[in-house]
């Protein structure tokens, strides 16, 4: 098990954790897109096995975002959060990459997946965080499936997942420390 601390989780650390996280999942990401592009490509055999290969090794980057997230935030069951993240990416993100559309399901695996490693404080709540990514992957939708603006649907799909669900716990953190003010003001 996992060494953790019992303080919260400072607010530099989570992100500077986000954006080790975000560069290790935008390499399967990108490495899964251009599988997939390079894969429905006429072009012959040389053609399929390098899709392959790009295809294989964003597959086998995904459980090292989630990771980076478990373990670097300290979650005290970083291991199962793992687990858990891969599951909702396989059993969520998966037919949608593979049935739907490849950049909205990667945004909903990754975004999902990071609702349980990223380490859950007492004030945060799962349902903010699954009601920000909801958000986010209807956007990436809208902007990619609906060809308004596929480029930049497809570049925040890749960007925003795991920054998504650290600013839903960003929200959630700001409004509390609203509420706690305004007691603090109505009291004499």
């Amino acid at each position: 098990m996992a060494v953790t601390d019992a303080r919260p989780l400072p607010a530099r650390r989570k992100w500077i954790i986000v954006i080790l996280a975000t560069v290790v999942e935008l390499v399967a990401f990108w490495s899964v897109i251009i599988g997939m592009a390079r894969g429905t490509a006429d072009q012959g055999s040389e053609i399929a096995g390098s899709a392959a290969g790009a295809f294989a090794l964003g597959f086998s980057l995904v459980p090292f975002a989630f990771l980076v997230l478990a373990f670097g935030t300290n979650n005290p069951r970083a291991p199962g959060a793992t687990l858990r993240a891969m599951g909702f990416w396989m059993i969520i993100g998966l037919p949608l990459i593979l049935f739907i559309e490849p950049a909205t399901g990667l945004a909903a695996g990754f975004g999902l997946g990071a609702i349980p490693a990223i380490r859950l404080e007492p004030e945060h709540s799962w349902k903010a965080r699954l009601w920000w990514v909801l958000a986010f992957v209807i956007y990436v939708f809208v902007l990619v499936f609906t060809k308004v603006a596929a480029g930049p649907g497809v570049l925040t799909a890749s960007l925003l997942p795991f920054v998504t669900v650290a600013f839903a716990d960003w929200v959630v953190d700001q409004m509390s420390e609203a509420r706690e003010q305004a007691a603090g003001s109505s009291l004499p």
